[in-house]
């Protein structure tokens, strides 16, 4: 699942602004590059700089999609505005969206640029949710 920062054109209710699921990407291999063969770079990855020109790289992380990925028609707000412990405002996960991921951190805190998971017990719940998204 892909989330961004947004708030409507023309907003003046901070509540409006916030984090939005904006796409999602489903999986259909993943792994380090060391972990496939050579036949399975080439028929997955041939295209991927790194695969194509460069030595494999045993950091290197590859994930190929399937064509069901897709970036939604509208954005849907996950997130409501919170504070953390020295009281700066940051974005946390919506009382409606804990229902589909469950929580992340103590504070449940949801910020860009730092990825979350979702726990082995909500993945379900959170990939039907993720999938019925316009």
């Amino acid at each position: 699942m892909f989330y961004a920062g947004l708030q409507p054109y023309g907003f003046e209710d901070e509540k409006k602004r916030g984090l939005c699921v904006i796409g999602y990407f489903e999986v259909k291999a993943a792994g380090f590059s060391t972990d496939f063969s050579k036949e399975e770079l080439k028929e997955l990855f041939s295209n991927n700089y790194h695969v194509k020109y460069r030595e494999n790289e045993k950091r290197l992380i590859l994930v190929k999609g399937t064509s069901k990925s897709r970036l939604l028609r509208r954005a849907h707000l996950i997130s409501k505005n919170g504070h953390d412990r020295s009281g700066n405002r940051i974005y946390v996960l919506s009382d409606e969206a804990k229902e589909y991921f469950g929580t992340f951190t103590k504070l449940n805190a949801i910020q860009r640029s730092t990825p979350r998971w979702v726990s082995d017990n909500m993945v379900t719940t959170a990939a039907r949710w993720v999938l019925q998204l316009d």
